[in-house]
């Protein structure tokens, strides 16, 4: 943006003409007035009205400087506010692009997968990716006991589904997350936590617990705060339908009262292994 005032343009040729012609005019007036001084009379009179009105322009041209340096001031601190705000939104743009294009890849990895555990790694992954967190942990409500238990955690580049600290389904953020339905977070000590609920059929199925290295002014890590709860706000939908969907799964291939797998799932499989003992020429055996 570039906004023209006649006045600048005005102030600006002023400031020139008197930078060149101030000096020009008063050396002009002290050598009339050194060449006058001795003949006295009225060209002396002249020489000191012509040394005044060279040193009254002297200060109109200091005040119209000093105006054209205010000017100048005011621009270059208005340009620096818009590319400031233009940074701002190209730094906005590219955030949420690469939400977008996480969200594509957990999508994709929930329709390609029913196996809850791979699912759940490669969301870590993705999330480890797009944020660096210090952790990840999914809990997740048991349907048997109706007991939250940690299934999966992210930590120093691996994931773990066995032998998780209990205590990381515990603590006032989580049990809030739970009875609010809603993602509390607290920021201390160079880091931050977030507890997000996940909701099966409106009802909390569990929870992802977040764990954030902070770092920076308070406006920096203010933002970068707002920007994870965004992403973690999305993610924990994807990750309530990866919890959904191995059920869904179960459901169409398995008997909701036997218990047994459907005839149709048995046949699918059958075809998939004969394909298979074909292909490398193995033995296939039924019971």
């Amino acid at each position: 943006m570039n906004d023209h005032h006649p006045g600048h343009d005005f102030r600006g040729g002023l400031s020139k003409s008197a930078t060149l012609l101030g000096p020009l005019a008063g050396a002009a007036a002290i050598v009339v007035l050194l060449v006058t001084w001795s003949s006295g009379g009225l060209f002396r009179q002249i020489a000191l009205v012509a040394m005044l009105a060279v040193f009254a322009f002297m200060a109109v041209l200091l005040i119209v400087m000093r105006n054209r340096h205010s000017d100048v001031v005011c621009e270059r601190e208005t340009l620096r506010e818009q590319v400031k705000l233009v940074q701002e939104q190209n730094h906005s743009l590219r955030d949420q692009l690469e939400v977008l294009a996480a969200m594509r890849e957990v999508g994709r990895v929930i329709s390609d997968d029913v196996d809850f555990c791979r699912i759940l790694d490669q969301l870590f992954r993705i999330l480890e990716d797009l944020l660096r967190p210090e952790e990840i942990c999914v809990i997740v409500r048991e349907h048997d006991t109706g007991e939250f238990l940690p299934r999966a955690i992210r930590r120093d580049g691996e994931t773990l589904f066995e032998n998780i600290d209990q205590q990381e389904a515990e603590g006032v953020l989580f049990e809030q997350a739970v009875a609010e339905g809603t993602l509390q977070k607290e920021a201390h000590g160079g880091r931050a936590t977030m507890v997000c609920p996940l909701i099966v059929d409106r009802e909390v199925a569990g929870a992802i617990k977040f764990v954030l290295k902070i770092e920076g002014s308070p406006e920096i890590a203010r933002k970068k705060i707002d920007y994870t709860e965004v992403v973690i706000n999305d993610i924990a939908r994807h990750i309530a339908l990866a919890i959904k969907t191995p059920d869904l799964h179960d459901r169409a291939i398995m008997d909701g009262l036997t218990g047994l797998f459907s005839r149709a799932h048995f046949e699918s499989q059958i075809k998939e292994y004969v394909n298979v003992a074909r292909r490398y020429s193995k033995v296939l055996s039924l019971i």
